[in-house]
């Protein structure tokens, strides 16, 4: 520790950079100083705003290839890993999941920190996988030069180019472990995003902090490394090729950014909550694309639900929605009631900082339909709008108490 004075500079070399003036000789060690010193600059400004995924790196199955062909779409994105590097795809990428046929040579990179172990898919029997993305350099370009004859050196290239690479890591749990059936999805997704440890830190929120979920014990363990931005879990089937994509098991936005659940959200709140609604909401989705979704039971594909979602309604002119009473069937809930929809965006967002909902605990689950969409059902026909549901937990207040300075009498409820 060194003594201070009040008003007198206390210099960092981290960020220490070149002093240019007319007459200094300049060498390339200083030009690489000062791009060292901005970089490690910007570092700082990317941890001050936490890391995460800004906006796109959206991984979605490829169908346009065969399962078995082991590749997924990445959209471009920008991001921050833990170190505060920037990562930026600057346009979609069809990515083989499959080791590379050849590394790069050494005239091709510049040396670098982040060089985690490197790993493939594994194509025998099934497994889980989070697929990463890390900062990358890569040497573009020969410069004229003097004094170094005619063979070619790494240091000859012109640009130093950045970019980003993709790596697999096998989750650190099994297929057997988790159950087999459709629930599987969800008890990855509760297990990445550390259910139990959300559940332990209010049985007992003195005792020791419990893991927040599989990513973090996987960067405690070292199998993740800092530079690394979780995109997606997959589930890979040597028989079956990709089984799923899951994107919000592991996805994350920097805390200090806003986040929305269907766009409904605004606001800066705690990331992993986010999630919790945006894996629901996913695979909700995908359950309805593949017209699944009218016949499902919640339990049979989800452990948790989110404390607050929307659940699509089938009707004859939207028959890929869910029933919901085939969905919530062995679970606990309310005849449905009215909630004005002035007042939906504010539920989400209050509601979501309570635990996720426990399929197995018989807790009551509140289901109300939203005044101007079944108005505008009536008015327009069933073909006017999709039907849905908002479900909230038990354990919030009754957003449904009528308000007759604004609600229409017919859309308010009486008891």
């Amino acid at each position: 520790m060194n003594n201070a004075e009040l008003l007198r500079p206390i210099l960092n070399d981290r960020t220490r950079s070149v002093n240019f003036f007319n007459g200094r000789l300049l060498s390339a060690e200083d030009l690489t100083s000062e791009q060292a010193s901005q970089r490690d600059h910007d570092a700082l400004l990317g941890n001050a705003i936490g890391p995460g995924i800004v906006n796109g790196f959206e991984v979605e199955q490829d169908f346009a290839s065969s399962p078995q062909a082991a590749t997924v779409l990445v959209r471009q994105g920008l991001a921050l890993n833990t170190r505060g590097d920037l990562l930026l795809l600057s346009e979609d990428v069809r990515l083989s999941l499959r080791p590379p046929a050849k590394s790069l040579t050494a005239a091709e990179t510049f040396f670098v920190t982040c060089e985690p172990p490197q790993s493939g898919i594994y194509v025998s029997g099934e497994a889980l996988y989070v697929l990463t993305a890390s900062p990358s350099t890569a040497a573009q370009g020969r410069a004229p030069v003097t004094g170094l004859g005619s063979q070619a050196t790494p240091c000859q290239a012109a640009y130093r180019a950045e970019g980003v690479k993709f790596r697999l890591v096998e989750l650190p749990i099994s297929t057997a472990e988790l159950g087999v059936g459709d629930v599987l999805r969800n008890r990855v997704a509760g297990a990445c995003l550390g259910i139990d440890g959300l559940r332990a830190s209010v049985t007992d929120p003195f005792g020791l902090p419990a893991d927040t979920g599989l990513i973090e014990q996987m960067r405690s363990a070292e199998q993740l490394t800092a530079c690394e931005i979780p995109l997606a879990v997959l589930h890979w089937s040597s028989s079956l090729g990709i089984r799923f994509v899951d994107m919000y098991s592991v996805r994350r936005r920097p805390p200090g950014s806003a986040s929305d659940i269907l766009g409904l959200l605004n606001g800066i709140t705690s990331a992993r909550e986010d999630a919790l609604g945006l894996q629901f909401q996913d695979q909700v989705d995908w359950l309805r694309t593949r017209n699944l979704l009218r016949t499902a039971r919640a339990r049979q594909f989800f452990d948790f639900l989110p404390a607050a979602g929307l659940l699509p309604v089938a009707t004859p002119s939207w028959p890929d929605g869910a029933e919901f009473t085939t969905f919530f069937d062995g679970i606990t809930y309310n005849s449905p009631t009215f909630v004005e929809g002035a007042r939906l965006r504010i539920i989400l967002d209050q509601v979501k900082e309570y635990l996720p909902i426990d399929l197995a605990s018989g807790e009551l689950v509140r289901l109300h339909p939203i005044r101007q969409n079944r108005q505008l059902l009536d008015r327009n026909g069933p073909g006017a709008a999709r039907p849905y549901l908002l479900f909230v937990t038990g354990f919030a207040p009754d957003f449904s108490d009528p308000h007759y300075n604004v609600s229409r009498v017919e859309y308010s409820n009486f008891w």
